[in-house]
């Protein structure tokens, strides 16, 4: 599937693709709100979603590499880091 046509998808559709065949790759909190990232064909997805009354209040879609910053904060590497070989 390509971008342009996941992104004129309904939110509930794309929600389905995602969990269907997409790669979770992160997940982190904003407030109230967990955002997970999703990866697939290409291209990201961070669906938004309320864990407290089990609500999606949306999906937003990217091919922009910067917008996994926030996600990438979240990875510890330095355990990586103390474990590679010389």
């Amino acid at each position: 599937m390509y971008y342009p046509d996941f992104v004129h998808r309904s939110t509930e559709e794309q929600y389905r693709i995602l969990y269907q065949a997409g790669v979770c790759l992160g997940t982190r909190y904003e407030g109230r709100r967990r955002l997970l990232l999703y990866q697939i064909c290409g291209f990201y997805a961070e669906v938004v979603y309320h864990p407290y009354d089990q609500q999606l209040e949306g999906i937003r879609c990217f091919e922009d590499t910067e917008l996994l910053e926030p996600y990438l904060e979240e990875i510890a590497i330095g355990d990586l880091l103390e474990n590679r070989n010389p």
